[in-house]
């Protein structure tokens, strides 16, 4: 069985670290076993990933001390062996932690899984050497591939893949889960589920949540996650009489959230996917996108493009978002569909495996 070293997971179980659990729940663990290096103080899903047999290694993040953090990087691979580091990216800057991996000779996966950033500056002066250190490139979408590496041949595409047998909708789970939530079944549901911070667009999307509101204020808004701009969430909806609003942090059970809901909204300033879209489409979930999210993720017809640009096209999308729910239109998942898009997990597993391996 081999070892390999994964860079990415923070914690906050967000997009990127929905794929890594995902994926990691469909290896073959005869053959390879992940395991992880992290430069936060705590990493999310690590009981669950030492339950079945993972190693956690803790390093210091780069903005306390660059070369204490390339010193323990460079510990960690040396004294445990890995022939394989596999680096989950949000922009070229991550390149700084794979040079211990390079240094060492050792195989070097860079993964992006953002197509734009707020670091431009960092990230467009050492895309160059991204580029020359990392031999295998995998990105989540060609927009994501473009902005990472630039406009390359030699990028393999990454499905985010979810399983989806969780996702399945039917009429009987709507009315069993929200009757396990304590949610009436004669309301309305619009979910978001966004980390508390920048690109998410959070106030937009709170904007809307108002607005929603004022229209018709039997329609309940429901705030899935957590970040690092938790504070200013909290004021932004205290100061602007947010109402109707549920705040249910970071959740496990995000499928039956999204079968017991009506629609999503996801507003966000830049996605390498969006990988919520693909779960709330796997549910057949109406989905509400910002134009700014690459087109690979609309796979439904329910799926649509928003502008976010200004501040008037909040009454765009809270219009959209309350004529659709107040519709009742007919939801049925195709699995057929998605899977020949490419988003299920087990085949996006094995394709990974292959690549770690080969």
């Amino acid at each position: 069985m081999k070892h390999i070293l994964v860079y990415g997971m923070t914690d906050n179980f967000g997009g990127m670290e929905a794929y890594i659990y995902n994926v990691y729940q469909h290896l073959d663990r005869t053959q390879i076993q992940f395991d992880f290096v992290c430069d936060f103080p705590q990493m999310t899903l690590s009981d669950y990933y030492l339950e079945n047999g993972c190693k956690i290694h803790f390093i210091p993040p780069k903005s306390q001390s660059l070369l204490k953090s390339l010193w323990s990087m460079w510990k960690v691979i040396k004294e445990n062996n890995y022939d394989v580091i596999y680096f989950n990216i949000m922009n070229a800057g991550y390149v700084l932690n794979m040079i211990p991996a390079f240094l060492l000779g050792k195989k070097i996966v860079a993964h992006s899984h953002n197509a734009d950033t707020d670091k431009k500056f960092l990230h467009y002066r050492l895309r160059g050497f991204l580029n020359f250190i990392a031999k295998m490139k995998l990105a989540c979408t060609k927009a994501a591939a473009d902005f990472m590496f630039g406009k390359i041949e030699n990028c393999i595409l990454i499905k985010n893949g979810i399983d989806l047998d969780k996702y399945q909708y039917s009429f009987g789970m709507y009315k069993s889960i929200r009757n396990r939530l304590g949610w009436n079944l004669d309301s309305k549901f619009v979910l978001y589920v966004a980390r508390m911070d920048n690109q998410k667009n959070p106030f937009f999307a709170l904007n809307i949540a108002k607005k929603i509101n004022q229209l018709d204020p039997s329609v309940h808004f429901i705030y899935v996650g957590d970040g690092p701009m938790r504070n200013e969430v909290f004021n932004y909806i205290a100061e602007n009489n947010v109402n109707n609003i549920h705040l249910l942090g970071i959740r496990h059970d995000v499928n039956e959230l999204m079968i017991a809901s009506d629609a999503l909204i996801l507003p966000s300033l830049f996605e390498g996917l969006g990988i919520v879209a693909i779960e709330a489409q796997a549910a057949a979930l109406p989905v509400f996108l910002s134009d700014t999210i690459p087109l690979d993720a609309k796979i439904l017809d329910t799926t649509e493009f928003l502008p976010i640009e200004k501040s008037e096209n909040v009454d765009l999308w809270a219009s959209k978002v309350v004529n659709t729910v107040n519709n009742n239109m007919p939801r049925k998942s195709d699995k057929v569909i998605l899977a020949k898009a490419g988003y299920d997990i087990k085949a996006v597993a094995k394709q990974l495996q292959s690549i770690l391996l080969n």
